[in-house]
């Protein structure tokens, strides 16, 4: 009876060793490491996804070229776009379509007529100061390509004169137009002649002629304070 007993305890003994409680630790620790090993491997995963793209992007964003921007250079301004006309008391200014914009008169600061004029004719080709002998006073003389020639004094615009044909009055006055002409449309043009040779003038413009005869034709025009040797 005893053995009997013996071998029933020893059975149950191993049963209870063989039972659930130590399998299922292992089965926890299993799960608990399955669930680690997940956890690790998203985020490993995750991060090399995120370095694989930074890098991508950087690499991309290196062998692609930088966009350049090119700013458009603004327009130059059309001399021929403004038009100058002589004026027997400075000059008038016009746009293309004949409109005049603004008169300059004697009296004008001279830096405001001489970038006036620069922006219609270019840069001057002379700008000089010399002693008018018979007035006694400093000249500012500044001559442009066209053969436009301006005078000042103390700063201030004076006078002007031309010898070439490039400029003319708005009525049409300029170097080349003949004595019959001026007659035919100022009935009032005096013609003279002095130490200068033939003259003639209309109101405060003035100017020299090839001769007397009427098909003379004009050699100089000027207006204001000119420095004149007769």
């Amino acid at each position: 009876m005893k053995n009997h007993t013996l071998a029933l305890s020893l059975f149950l003994l191993l049963s209870i060793a063989a039972c659930s409680p130590q399998r299922s630790t292992k089965v926890l620790d299993g799960t608990i490491d399955q669930n680690n090993t997940s956890l690790e491997d998203q985020n490993n995963t995750s991060l090399e996804d995120q370095n694989n793209t930074s890098s991508e992007d950087q690499n991309n964003t290196s062998s692609e070229p930088a966009e350049t921007v090119i700013k458009p250079e603004s327009e130059p301004v059309e001399k021929s776009s403004v038009g100058v006309a002589l004026a027997s008391d400075g000059f008038n200014f016009f746009v293309g379509d004949g409109s005049q914009t603004r008169r300059l008169t004697f009296g004008t600061d001279m830096a405001v007529v001489k970038q006036a004029l620069t922006n219609a004719f270019g840069e001057p080709t002379q700008v000089e100061k010399n002693l008018c002998e018979p007035q006694g006073k400093s000249f500012d003389t500044i001559t442009w390509p066209n053969g436009l020639v301006v005078q000042g004094i103390a700063g201030e615009f004076v006078g002007w004169g031309m010898r070439e044909a490039s400029l003319g009055t708005v009525d049409g006055f300029k170097v080349g137009s003949t004595l019959s002409e001026l007659k035919e449309r100022n009935p009032n043009v005096k013609v003279f002649e002095d130490t200068l040779g033939p003259q003639f003038q209309i109101g405060e413009l003035e100017g020299s002629l090839s001769s007397m005869n009427a098909d003379a034709v004009v050699t100089r025009l000027s207006a204001g304070n000119q420095c004149v040797y007769r």
